[in-house]
């Protein structure tokens, strides 16, 4: 198998969970603990997940629920798709750079770990 990851889909879902424990802190207490999964799927059929951790409304960075959403839809993923097929370590460079540029980094580390995971699994 060579290291040439070629997306055949990338998918993003927006979740809401109850916490079982009510989370609090300083800032407030947090009840529903919302979240954006990612699911990345290559030509062979092997499947990587990442999530984007950020809270509904700002806590200890700037970057929330809403303002990941937006960057995955509106430039990420188009931007990963555009450049595709490539091997693992151009698509981290890329994130790299969005990182330095955006200052997103939970939601970076969410499409790195899809797209770690889909390269593990394709391994394994």
């Amino acid at each position: 198998m060579n290291d040439v990851l070629n997306f055949k889909s990338i998918t993003t879902y927006r979740v809401a969970l109850p916490l079982k424990f009510e989370f609090k802190t300083a800032k407030g207490a947090v009840r529903l603990r919302e979240s954006i999964i990612i699911r990345i799927e290559d030509q062979q059929g092997y499947v990587g997940y990442g999530e984007c951790v950020a809270f509904t409304d700002p806590f200890y960075t700037s970057e929330t629920v809403d303002s990941g959403w937006k960057q995955l839809v509106d430039t990420y993923i188009l931007e990963l798709r555009l450049m595709r097929p490539k091997p693992l370590m151009a698509y981290i460079r890329q994130l790299q750079f969005w990182l330095k540029r955006d200052n997103m980094p939970m939601t970076i580390a969410g499409l790195e770990n899809a797209l770690i995971n889909l390269d593990c699994n394709r391994k394994a």
